[in-house]
């Protein structure tokens, strides 16, 4: 059997939590081809970041079409994109592909809250990439910085912040929930498609080890679109793959700050 090919373009992250590191840990574990194009090298450990490197276009430009010559790309995930340069480049790729599933973590910062992207240019790179996207999958937080609203707004009126989401041209919008606290025993992420709301719950793991927890996440859904599944059925998995992650990793961390979300469990199966 082939497996099929998923790309991931995203940033490096050096202590191996998130990242390209995160995504190809999930591809790998549901027994997809990874393939990666990096946009830029952090130096993080579990403690914070302490730099960030962000690729040249014309570097990213060659690995992707290096990949695009070779490979039936079915699935792409677009993780960090600290430039708009390296936006165009994957924009200009993206309109020159066939791709069946895109989706796109708007990321602006890691989990310790250190900017993974220049502030000024964030929303330009989201209104370039959005339009090439079947999901868009922020968080409370990433979603209030584009929509330039607080995030207790977009708690308020979930319905009318995925709408203007939507609006800036992804097909349909997950906003993640998993790092609120509103419901001490469940995760809710709210899936948004053709002006309908759906609340998706999964149970609530208490555990610091939730780095990469994201990119998780937006990678197992690209994998389950590409396969063929409609997107309720597609966040429903991506989240018990995310909860399994997660209480593989409770007692589990290298490093003397927040740990890894852990696939081995998906080893043994």
């Amino acid at each position: 059997m082939v497996p099929i090919a998923c790309l991931s373009i995203a940033g490096s992250d050096s202590s191996g939590g998130a990242g390209i590191e995160a995504d190809v840990r999930t591809f790998f574990s549901l027994r997809a081809q990874a393939l990666t194009a990096i946009t830029g090298l952090t130096a993080q450990n579990t403690l914070g970041v302490r730099g960030l490197f962000p690729t040249i276009p014309a570097q990213l430009a060659k690995v992707l079409a290096a990949l695009g010559e070779d490979f039936q790309i079915a699935s792409v995930k677009v993780g960090m994109l600290p430039t708009l340069g390296l936006a165009q480049v994957v924009a200009e790729f993206l309109s020159a592909s066939n791709i069946k599933s895109v989706v796109v973590d708007p990321i602006f910062a890691a989990s310790s809250g250190d900017f993974l992207c220049s502030p000024g240019e964030y929303l330009e790179i989201q209104k370039l990439i959005f339009p090439f996207a079947d999901v868009v999958t922020p968080n409370f937080q990433e979603a209030g910085r584009i929509l330039s609203c607080q995030e207790q707004e977009i708690v308020d009126g979930v319905h009318d912040a995925c709408e203007k989401l939507a609006a800036m041209g992804a097909k349909a919008v997950v906003m993640t929930g998993g790092d609120r606290r509103d419901s001490p025993d469940m995760s809710v992420d709210y899936c948004f498609m053709n002006n309908k709301l759906e609340a998706i719950s999964s149970p609530r793991v208490m555990s610091k080890n939730t780095h990469g927890t994201g990119c998780t996440f937006s990678s197992a859904l690209s994998f389950y679109l590409a396969k063929g599944l409609a997107l309720p059925l597609a966040v429903r998995a991506s989240k018990e793959h995310v909860l399994m992650s997660l209480r593989s990793s409770v007692d589990y961390a290298a490093g003397g700050g927040r740990g890894a979300s852990s696939q081995w469990w998906a080893l043994r199966e």
